[in-house]
């Protein structure tokens, strides 16, 4: 009954079907309607004051505003009035239009994005009106943050505990561009957007990513993925908002041959209290033709066995080896020795039952009764 009971219970009171959380969750104050800023996280440590670089401000607004889906008519819109050419822009051709803006207009999109913003007129919601204003350079920065069921530390704080049980500085996300990006995580900071009358608030990773090229290679046909941590990115996109991050955990070959040094097995980490929901690719990524998706461990290179039929005479006790040579005049010694040994092994004498049995201590044998008949 009382298990029952516990159901029925409100959702702010910790139970066994509602149990408190192992990690933190922060709860914002208002409902936001913009997507990209209704992921809870959590706080897990004291936040210092910082203020960001010019160059890390820019980085961080464009990569917000690129994440977001509401922003996308107005991308297309400012591409539509900078981009001079008849022609759609190549990929690096809109990276670099977006970044810096069209050639001889020294307007970029954020610069853009903030001056449509402030038009009258314009089609916004207040809450993306704010985040067009772009956000303070005063932020917080913490070591620590809890997000997506996982826990987040800073390379600084890791290597500043003393005696660490697990390492929670690796970073995974996949990018737009059918690449994933795996790196570790260097700092995490809390902006704030209060340009208008309304405060919206968003947390950011910033990461060293590893090359994604050549710092990267992978197996699928066993899901192994290996990185080389020494290798860098080359973009100045180095940021994530937090809860595209997932965790994992990087392993080194304790063989270290040549084509293994530098490289590090990736792990993926199970969120705490929320593993993942199977989706149909986990029941049906087998063809029934192929097999192919199955792991399996790779086949090595044993050589070649031919199995020859059984015949009457393999089926005696006496061991026959086959495919091999003896060579070596030791071996062959020792062999012909065995040989010798087991052609004269005689079998021994049939066993008598009767002496298999004990008789009692208290009975008397034959012989004692034969020297007790002669001392009388």
């Amino acid at each position: 009954m009382a298990d029952a009971a516990t159901t029925y219970y409100p959702d702010d009171v910790p139970t066994q079907h509602n149990p408190v959380t192992r990690y933190n969750v922060d709860v914002p104050e208002n409902d936001p309607k913009l997507k990209l800023f209704q992921f809870p996280g959590g706080k897990a440590g004291k936040g210092t004051k910082y203020k960001l670089e010019n160059e890390e401000k820019d980085c961080i607004m464009l990569y917000v505003l690129m994440n977001m889906e509401e922003v996308i008519p107005f991308v297309s819109e400012f591409t539509d009035e900078m981009w001079p050419y008849d022609e759609l822009p190549e990929p690096s051709e809109m990276d670099t239009l977006l970044k810096e803006g069209a050639p001889g207009i020294n307007k970029n999109f954020v610069t853009w994005f903030m001056e449509k913003g402030r038009e009258r007129n314009v089609d916004m919601i207040d809450e993306l009106k704010c985040v067009s204003q772009g956000c303070s350079r005063e932020v917080t920065k913490y070591e620590k943050y809890d997000v997506n069921g996982f826990r987040f530390h800073t390379e600084t704080h890791q290597k500043g505990r003393a005696n660490p049980k697990t390492i929670n500085t690796g970073v995974f996300t996949k990018g737009a561009n059918n690449f994933d990006y795996y790196g570790r995580l260097q700092s995490v900071y809390e902006l704030t957007y209060n340009r208008t009358n309304v405060q919206l608030n968003i947390v950011v990773f910033k990461c060293h990513w590893f090359d994604p090229i050549g710092g990267q290679r992978s197996d699928k046909s066993i899901g192994l993925v290996e990185v080389k941590p020494s290798t860098t990115y080359s973009g100045a996109d180095v940021f994530v908002v937090a809860h595209q991050a997932k965790q994992v955990y990087y392993l080194p070959y304790p063989c270290q041959k040549e084509e293994l040094k530098g490289w590090e097995v990736v792990f993926q980490v199970s969120p705490h209290g929320n593993l993942p929901i199977p989706s149909e690719d986990d029941y049906n990524n087998i063809d029934p033709v192929t097999y192919e998706g199955i792991f399996y461990q790779e086949e090595q290179d044993f050589g070649e066995y031919i199995l020859e039929p059984l015949v009457e005479e393999d089926l005696g006790n006496e061991a026959e080896t086959r495919g091999e040579s003896v060579v070596d005049l030791k071996d062959i010694s020792m062999l012909e020795k065995l040989l010798e040994a087991n052609d004269n092994y005689d079998e021994p004498p049939p066993i008598d039952p009767s002496t298999l049995y004990s008789k009692d201590s208290d009975s008397d044998s034959e012989p004692e009764k034969e020297k007790e008949k002669e001392t009388e």
